[in-house]
């Protein structure tokens, strides 16, 4: 896997819906980014027949 390290530092734009989440969240950058979505919980779903 990659590091952070290797992504340029792009900013985000709000030119899109994900761009425009992303900056409401104060992500600003592609690392930035990468970083957030690295710390999301994860984990199994409490009903194991959904899958979504």
């Amino acid at each position: 896997m990659k590091s952070f390290g290797d992504f340029q530092e792009a900013a985000i734009t709000g030119k899109g819906r994900i761009g425009l989440c992303f900056q409401e969240l104060g992500v600003r950058s592609l690392r930035d980014a990468c970083r957030w979505v690295q710390e999301l919980p994860y984990g199994y779903n409490s009903n194991p027949d959904d899958a979504f």
